[in-house]
């Protein structure tokens, strides 16, 4: 049976690696990729899809990523089976993202040749997720990464978003709230974590993995490449730098 695919990461050459890596297994065959949470929503809108995997971080200015972008999912498409293929490895997020009803985390920088491993978990019904990742997830015990851990779902969205380079009033717009609830949270989390500074703040949030640490290696790798920020979607493509529909 052919398992149908949605790959979503804002890194061509991410999505080309996972691309060429499921396509040589004979059982997948990729329904759309796609770079951004808006043109996500679009993919799972006119395409069906047996199973999602999906980085946790895709910037934009339109629509939020992270735990907002995943509930959004489970909300609107409960028996789609959502793998997260990520660098962020904050352990209290990444619990919070299963509790929202991932199923699988896979962790961007173990070996690519475990990723059909753990589709085929994931399409069987259970849970994966990478073993350098395994035993922070499970494991209650002392000197674990707690960082994050007292904040709320929407305080950590925040600070998420405020230390990848958002401000507040974009952060607002993004998550549809008001600016004075989103300055609110983004103090208050500050404040739950012993932060009195920015400086301060970007400083935990690297160290702690509240937030991965830039890719400038990749960014670099990618940028000469110059590709749209374009969805294909069987005959149709989605450019979500314009918002338009092109027939091709």
């Amino acid at each position: 049976m052919i398992t149908r695919l949605i790959i979503a990461d804002d890194h061509p050459v991410i999505r080309a690696g996972l691309r060429a890596i499921l396509e040589r297994q004979g059982q997948y065959r990729i329904a759309a990729e796609v770079d951004s949470p808006e043109s996500l929503a679009f993919a799972l809108e006119r395409t069906p899809a047996d199973l999602l995997i999906t980085d946790f971080a895709m910037p934009s200015t339109v629509s939020p990523d992270g735990h907002a972008m995943l509930s959004m999912i489970r909300r609107r498409y409960p028996a789609l089976p959502i793998a997260l293929f990520t660098m962020f490895n904050n352990i209290p997020s990444l619990r919070m993202a299963m509790q929202i009803g991932v199923r699988a985390i896979i962790d961007k920088a173990a070996p690519m040749d475990r990723i059909p491993e753990a589709l085929r978990e994931v399409s069987a019904g259970t849970t994966y997720i990478s073993q350098t990742l395994r035993r922070s997830m499970h494991a209650d015990m002392p000197g674990l990464p707690t960082a994050g851990a007292a904040l709320s779902p929407k305080e950590m969205e925040v600070i998420r978003l405020y230390i990848s380079g958002y401000s507040v009033t974009q952060i607002a717009a993004k998550l549809g709230r008001t600016i004075s609830t989103i300055s609110r949270q983004r103090t208050m989390g500050m404040e739950k974590l012993g932060l009195r500074t920015d400086a301060e703040l970007f400083a935990y949030a690297y160290e702690h993995g509240l937030a991965p640490a830039p890719r400038l290696p990749m960014a670099t790798a990618v940028a000469h490449l110059q590709l749209p920020a374009h969805v294909h979607v069987e005959n149709v493509t989605f450019c979500s730098a314009c918002e338009l529909n092109l027939d091709v």
